[in-house]
């Protein structure tokens, strides 16, 4: 068994930030020759400032397990606990617009033969925000994450080929309507490496 833990110290993100803005303003609109004509205001305007989060303290604890020799089983969890997190806008008020979450992960790495690994794995993630209409008040929206991969060696080359699937879902509920909001993820990650054999 195999244990491992990180942690994220208390972190501020600030960031300064300018534009300009081009206003263009109907200011009359007249009919001359069956013809609308309209009379335009141009200019410009420019802002800037600077924001700030506060982030608090973050943390991963994981664990993988050896079942067999060639079989390994990993569990993890990430403690996000945003709900603690400052945002400062620029005209300096602090409000806390996230909510707390937290990722699970279980994944499995089978080698099925000396050229062969195969792996998957599930994660519950928890976004920052919550839906307008939640079942439970102030309870992030959540979904799972699935994930298959595997893995080829040949000759001093590796393989690597993994997929996600992902379906984000929830609904805001209104008094005469309802959104339902959803994302769906596929995700194809691959990667060729080779390793040069040994000269001495």
């Amino acid at each position: 068994m195999t244990l491992g833990a990180s942690i994220n110290p208390p972190t501020e993100i600030t960031r300064e930030f300018n534009g300009t803005i081009v206003v263009d303003t109907v200011v009359a609109v007249s009919a001359l020759d069956h013809r609308v004509d309209s009379l335009h205001a141009t200019g410009t305007m420019t802002y800037g400032g600077k924001d700030k989060m506060n982030l608090p303290w973050r943390g991963t604890v994981e664990m993988s397990i050896a079942i067999k020799d060639n079989l390994t089983v990993g569990l993890g969890f990430e403690v996000r606990p945003y709900r603690s997190a400052e945002y400062v806008d620029p005209l300096g008020n602090v409000s806390s617009p996230w909510l707390a979450s937290s990722i699970f992960r279980v994944a499995a790495h089978y080698r099925a033969a000396e050229w062969l690994t195969l792996r998957a794995g599930v994660t519950t993630f928890d976004e920052n925000f919550s839906g307008v209409t939640p079942a439970l008040r102030g309870e992030p929206v959540s979904y799972p994450i699935y994930s298959l991969g595997c893995g080829v060696e040949f000759m001093g080359a590796r393989v690597n080929v993994a997929y996600e699937y992902s379906d984000r879902k929830f609904v805001d509920a209104w008094s005469n309507a309802a959104s339902i909001n959803r994302q769906i993820g596929n995700t194809i990650v691959a990667s060729v490496a080779y390793q040069l054999p040994a000269l001495f």
